[in-house]
């Protein structure tokens, strides 16, 4: 009789619909399941509006852009006992003038990026090493939109967070690959590349993230950005 009574004050709590009493267990469920719903389209309804904004911008900031924009040229470094800038040019034949070569133009590196936020690093990658990771991030991209559309794991597991998606992605990569190791070797060993970074942050600077940022044809033009980093650069 008392577990009754218990059932009956608990079905009556409920919403009536149809004749029918709903417990308030179910009835908070739902409520939960529309407000998911109606929050969700909200969201998407903001991220929509939030794209719309970011491609006008992009698109006026192109406009002013051609008029006075300049290309990036290539920086030609002059260290004595080595070639031109890049990390293929060096002509010291021991390993030891070579790092001194590429410390010397890491240096100059860093003042052009503390200058003006940007500096281009030519000859990273020699050619073979270029073309092979171009075909291993393809492919890795394939596999992992194939993997996240069969729900085997989660898109943030593969594809970073990026805005204007359209033909877009921010794949992150995993080390272990030889084709990774190799060109890791090449940028950071054979390159000025290591030696930038290190005239900046130090010799201690923590990789934070390691990805590669593709636009297919047709993406959407995305507008300037900056990136912060939390060291002195005075």
């Amino acid at each position: 009789m008392i577990v009754q009574k218990i059932f009956l004050a608990f079905l009556f709590a409920g919403a009536s619909v149809n004749g029918f009493a709903i417990p308030s267990c179910v009835q908070a469920n739902r409520n939960q399941n529309q407000m998911r719903l109606f929050m969700s389209d909200v969201s998407g309804m903001l991220y929509q509006e939030q794209e719309k904004l970011i491609v006008n911008r992009g698109e006026l900031e192109e406009e002013m852009m051609s008029k006075s924009a300049k290309p990036l040229e290539i920086m030609k470094i002059k260290i004595r006992g080595a070639g031109g800038g890049g990390g293929f040019g060096g002509s010291s034949s021991s390993r030891k003038g070579k790092n001194s070569s590429l410390k010397a133009e890491g240096k100059e590196y860093a003042k052009v990026l503390k200058k003006n936020g940007v500096v281009r690093i030519d000859n990273v990658l020699s050619n073979n090493v270029a073309d092979a990771m171009r075909e291993y991030v393809y492919a890795l991209r394939k596999k992992s939109e194939t993997e996240v559309a069969a729900g085997d794991i989660k898109s943030i597991q593969r594809f970073a967070d990026v805005l204007l998606k359209k033909d877009r992605c921010d794949l992150t990569l995993p080390f272990g690959e030889d084709i990774i190791t190799e060109a890791m070797n090449e940028a950071l060993r054979e390159s000025a590349v290591a030696q930038t970074i290190a005239s900046i942050l130090g010799k201690d600077a923590t990789l934070y993230e390691f990805s590669t940022l593709i636009s297919d044809p047709g993406s959407q033009r995305q507008c300037l950005q900056y990136v912060s980093i939390s060291c002195n650069l005075n």
